[in-house]
C-alpha cells in the first residue's frame, strides 16, 4: 500500500513537471512570434489597422507654434499657416527610449521638416476639408524617413490656422 502511494506521488510529480515545462515552452514561443510580427505591439496584442493604442503612445510636443507662409501662385495674395504639433512614439517598442531621446534632441530639425512641408502647400490645398489629415500623414512619413524608424507612429496637430 505504501509502495503504491509513493509510486502515485512520483507519477504525479513527473506529470506536473512535464505540464509546467510544456506551458513554459509554449508561452516562450508565443512571445517570440508576437514580438517579431510587425503588426503586433511588443505586448503581444494585435495593433488594429496599424494604429498603436493611445495608452502605448508617448507624446512629445514641439515647443512653439509653427507659423510660415504658404506657397503663393499670386504674388498679391500672401497666405500663412500656423500649427502646433506633437509627435507620437510607440512606447512599447524596443527602440522607444532611443527614439524619444532623439526626438527631444532634434526638436529644431523636426520644426524645420514641418516648415519645409508647409511651405510647399497652397492656400487652396490647406483650405480643403481633408487637409489636416493629409498634412499629418505627410509629416509622419517624412519623420519616419528622416529618423529611419516606424517607432514614430503619429503626428498630432493642435492649433491649425490658415489665413
Amino acid at each position: 500500500m505504501e509502495k503504491n502511494k509513493l509510486l502515485l506521488i512520483g507519477v504525479l510529480l513527473i506529470a506536473l513537471v512535464s505540464v509546467t515545462a510544456a506551458l513554459f515552452y509554449v508561452s516562450t514561443i508565443l512571445n517570440r512570434v508576437a514580438s517579431s510580427n510587425p503588426n503586433h505591439g511588443g505586448n503581444g496584442y494585435e495593433v488594429l489597422n496599424g494604429k498603436v493604442p493611445l495608452k502605448d503612445i508617448k507624446i512629445i510636443a514641439i515647443e512653439e507654434p509653427i507659423t510660415t507662409n504658404l506657397l503663393s501662385e499670386d504674388e498679391k495674395k500672401q497666405h500663412i499657416v500656423r500649427v502646433t504639433a506633437s509627435i507620437g512614439i510607440n512606447s512599447e517598442s524596443k527602440q522607444a527610449k532611443k527614439t524619444i531621446q532623439q526626438v527631444e534632441e532634434q526638436n529644431i530639425a523636426i520644426r524645420d521638416i514641418i516648415i519645409e512641408i508647409l511651405k510647399t502647400k497652397t492656400f487652396e490645398e490647406m483650405a480643403r476639408p481633408d487637409a489636416h489629415q493629409g498634412l499629418k500623414e505627410e509629416i509622419l512619413k517624412e519623420l519616419q524617413e528622416n529618423f529611419q524608424t516606424n517607432v514614430i507612429c503619429d503626428v498630432y496637430l493642435g492649433e491649425f490656422f490658415v489665413q
